[in-house]
């Protein structure tokens, strides 16, 4: 909620600037959709309403989910995938 964004001209600025004097220890907790799973009826699914206010999630540790853009992102999966499963003998 304190995030921020760069505009036309390359400055940052907030994205929600309503929590800009806000503590972070007083913002609620924020979730990302790592995009596992979707169960959905198939009329929704075949209207494209993917996202719902009705539905659930499954809490996924940050140690199992790693979002993918660019080489540094690639570093850190590798780096996860040793400490999980080489380190396992899995």
């Amino acid at each position: 909620m304190r995030s921020f964004i760069l505009d036309n001209q390359q400055k940052t600025k907030y994205l929600l600037s309503s929590y800009h004097d806000t503590n972070t220890q007083d913002l609620p907790n924020t979730y990302f959709d790592a995009g596992q799973f979707y169960w959905m009826h198939k009329k929704d699914w075949l209207r494209k309403k993917i996202s719902s206010l009705r539905g659930t999630i499954i809490l996924i540790g940050s140690k199992y989910v790693q979002d993918f853009d660019n080489k540094e992102d690639l570093k850190i999966l590798k780096e996860k995938y040793k400490k999980i499963y080489k380190n396992n003998g899995i």
